[in-house]
């Protein structure tokens, strides 16, 4: 057994209780009339701040990219101070003796980051 809804038709009942169903509306005569008095009442307004100025922020804007874009290249190419130095440390808790030393590697990005790598012969792999 499956649900069937009531047999409205919500169309018909709207159309059949609009009050205004009958009304022609407004004339063309009104229409124009209403829309003369609206047009009549805004006032008139003069060139805005912000039309004057959109050209010459438009032109700064430009010029700040196109500057930005010619200067950003010659950053990221430039050769950058990385000073790589790797020298022999002992391994923690090996004999002074030991033939097999740990190495230390440390380099800076051009950020700044400071990277150190410690490489461990004797370390499990």
């Amino acid at each position: 057994m499956s649900f069937k809804p009531p047999d409205n038709d919500l169309n018909r009942i709207l159309h059949e209780a609009d009050p205004l169903a009958q009304d022609p509306g407004l004339t063309t005569t009104d229409r124009t009339e209403m829309r003369r008095t609206i047009l009549a009442r805004i006032p008139e307004r003069s060139p805005s701040r912000w039309r004057l100025l959109s050209p010459a922020l438009s032109f700064a804007f430009l010029l700040a990219v196109a500057l930005g874009l010619a200067w950003w290249p010659s950053t990221v190419d430039s050769p950058t101070t990385n000073t790589l130095t790797s020298s022999p440390t002992s391994a923690p808790g090996s004999a002074a003796g030991n033939a097999l030393e740990s190495r230390k590697i440390q380099f800076e990005t051009p950020g700044g980051t400071l990277v150190v790598w410690v490489l461990d012969p004797n370390f499990p792999s």
